[in-house]
Formats: structure tokens, C-alpha cells, sequence
């Protein structure tokens, strides 16, 4: 279950996402930022990137076949990045 409206709007946008990476598979630029933690589609995988280095790297398969596992694993990133900061 999501709980908050900022999740849902996490996962939304990575739902999309992942719709446009598999439609464009040539295009190396799909992604999007939320946050702190750029989340870009490429060679099949989402990576995520915090301070120019990938911090969690999942495969669109996975979210495919367990989108609320890999939702999670990528939504711990953001929570650490927030909580780290404040």
C-alpha cells in the first residue's frame, strides 16, 4: 500500500517511466528526477544516481515482474537521501 501522495507520485512517475523506456529502447535519455536522486532508464535497467554516482541499480524486468519490491528498493533511496539531509 501506498501511503503518502509524494509515493504515489513516486511510483506513478516510475511506472511511466518504465513504459517509455520499454517503448523507446534506443533512446538513452528517458529518466526523471525526484528529489535529490535522478532515476534514468538505460540498457534495460533503472539506475540510481545520487551526486553523479549510482547508488541502486534494478532491472525494468524486475520492476515488471515485481514492481512493488523494486518500488520500494528505489523508494529507500529517496528516504535516505531525505532523511540524511535533514
Amino acid at each position: 500500500m501506498i501511503e503518502s501522495e509524494e509515493k504515489y507520485r513516486f511510483y506513478s512517475e516510475l511506472k511511466r517511466s518504465v513504459n517509455s523506456a520499454e517503448i523507446n529502447q534506443n533512446n538513452a535519455n528517458i529518466g526523471f528526477e525526484y528529489g535529490d536522486v535522478k532515476y534514468v532508464f538505460s540498457d534495460g535497467n533503472i539506475l540510481a544516481i545520487k551526486g553523479g554516482k549510482i547508488v541502486e541499480k534494478k532491472s525494468i524486468d524486475d520492476f515488471a515482474k515485481r514492481p512493488a519490491d523494486t518500488y520500494r528498493r528505489l523508494q529507500a533511496i529517496v528516504e535516505t537521501k531525505k532523511n540524511a539531509v535533514s
